[in-house]
């Protein structure tokens, strides 16, 4: 049972968009919500009942974290509807279910309830599914402009798999190639990813993986030149240079990247102390006529394009301060050090801390890595 609940949540991540159940009002509800509440609830009465469950310091700032922001969020949703309220917080729960996840995992792990050789086993099958269905997608579905009316941006002739964008996509390769490198060991299948993180035209996962690839020179030599050599060639006969270009142009998504991050400091300089809450961004940004009311719905006025500017808006400056301690406690050797710095550049750039994939599998890896 405890294999089943694992492998059904990881994949049910991966299905991304595949997996929606529900849309109404902007409000999305997907398969991986109702696994991830199931699987926490099974998994925590699990330890319970076998009296076993060690709590860390990480924990620990997990939970201040945790509570700091329902505070914060409770307080700025006072006047609000109560549909208005759960949804509000519904966004708090959906990063506090991603965490204690991969902290269960941790405790299975610790107290050998589920090997961590089984978890292996999983992940694989998991990247075997993962670079299937990005395939599909690019084949038979590389246009998405249609999805445009649903709040996704409209992407062309990029492999966005079915999370529905490129950005996302290419950084979830990357924990994947992290993965096989150190862990999964498949022979080749860290080429296919490459291949694959190129097909997306992401400039944010190229200067990830530009950043993987450097520090993996100073563990494995040998095997990092080769995926470097590898990388170079499938960048030149890809569009990337040309993205690059194009960085300069008044329409490219650089400069809309640009104002999204301006957009989330002006939000913090009106409640510096405390921040906003969880997401309540769209409202402020309505509010100082950032954006048009016509975009509320749309998923990019949920957050910033900056994971870290993000809390900062929703939870201040000591928020910020306490999150930033909860990935640093994660920090063990030089392989998680790498891990943890490819996290915060790439979180930096793009929302990948509160995307739900990518989230679920960042918390996963970190925790697992502390046992």
């Amino acid at each position: 049972m405890l294999k089943f609940l694992i492998w059904i949540t990881t994949i049910a991540f991966t299905l991304g968009s595949l997996g929606q159940v529900l849309r109404f009002s902007g409000t999305n509800l997907y398969l991986f919500d109702l696994v991830i509440i199931v699987s926490n609830i099974y998994l925590l009465g699990f330890l319970i009942k076998k009296q076993k469950f060690y709590i860390n310091k990480t924990f620990f700032i997990f939970l201040f974290f945790s509570i700091f922001t329902l505070i914060i969020t409770f307080f700025r949703v006072q006047g609000f509807l109560l549909f208005e309220q759960l949804f509000t917080l519904s966004f708090w729960l959906r990063f506090n279910l991603y965490f204690i996840f991969g902290y269960l995992i941790f405790n299975l792990i610790r107290y050998k309830y589920f090997e961590f050789e089984v978890l292996k086993v999983v992940l694989t099958y998991n990247l075997y599914i993962l670079i299937f269905l990005n395939f599909v997608q690019f084949y038979f579905l590389r246009d998405i402009s249609f999805m445009s009316e649903y709040g996704f941006d409209p992407h062309t002739q990029r492999l966005t798999g079915f999370f529905l964008d490129p950005n996302f996509m290419g950084f979830y390769l990357i924990l994947f190639l992290y993965l096989n490198e150190f862990y999964l060991k498949k022979k080749f299948f860290s080429y296919l990813i490459l291949f694959q993180i190129i097909l997306t035209d992401s400039r944010s996962a190229f200067l990830t993986l530009v950043l993987f690839l450097s520090l993996y020179l100073l563990l494995n030599f040998q095997k990092s030149l080769l995926l470097i050599f590898f990388s170079i060639i499938l960048f030149i006969f890809s569009n990337l240079d040309a993205r690059f270009n194009h960085l300069i142009a008044s329409n490219d998504s650089a400069s809309l990247r640009i104002e999204s991050w301006a957009n989330a400091i002006e939000v913090y300089s009106f409640a510096s102390n405390f921040g906003i809450g969880f997401n309540n961004y769209r409202n402020y940004l309505i509010g100082f006529n950032l954006i048009s009311p016509d975009n509320y719905f749309l998923n990019s006025s949920n957050y910033s394009d900056s994971s870290l500017l993000s809390v900062l808006a929703f939870s201040g400056i000591l928020g910020l301060f306490i999150f930033v301690c909860l990935l640093l406690s994660f920090m063990k050797n030089f392989r998680t050090s790498l891990l943890l710095l490819l996290i915060f550049f790439n979180s930096l750039i793009i929302n990948s801390l509160f995307f739900p994939a990518t989230a679920f599998l960042i918390f996963l890896i970190l925790n697992w890595e502390n046992t």
